[in-house]
């Protein structure tokens, strides 16, 4: 949701019915687009930082706790695994190609996945 500064978003969860609206990310500046709920719906994975910066920040949704995940590459479009258990995100840190990459829920082992002369944007897990 857009707080009325431009290029400048906060997340907010309600409940089904459409009320209880809380908001979750408290002082991460620069958030983007792509969310993603853990597989047992504790957090949410969102990208924030500067311009052309941007890292992987896991939120926990009951205490609005962030803990950042990456370092460095412009990250976005972060997705957990059916089992919670890894992280995949595109990454411009292969000298501004976008690739894909894995690491593990708490932000460990960062592989690259792609290498490919066209962007990999988007990744998504399939059961």
């Amino acid at each position: 949701m857009s707080m009325g500064i431009p290029n400048e978003y906060e997340i907010f969860v309600m409940d089904v019915a459409g009320g209880n609206h809380r908001r979750v990310s408290l002082g991460l500046l620069g958030i983007g687009g792509s969310i993603s709920w853990s597989p047992d719906n504790k957090y949410l994975l969102i990208y924030a930082g500067p311009v052309g910066d941007k890292d992987i920040f896991r939120l926990d949704v009951e205490t609005s706790e962030a803990v950042q995940l990456t370092d460095g590459g412009n990250n976005a479009a972060a997705a957990y695994s059916p089992d919670g258990g890894y992280i995949a995100f595109n990454s411009m840190r292969n000298g501004g190609q976008a690739d894909l990459y894995i690491i593990k829920a708490d932000g460990s082992l960062l592989r690259r996945l792609t290498n490919d002369p066209e962007p990999d944007w988007g990744p998504r897990w399939e059961p």
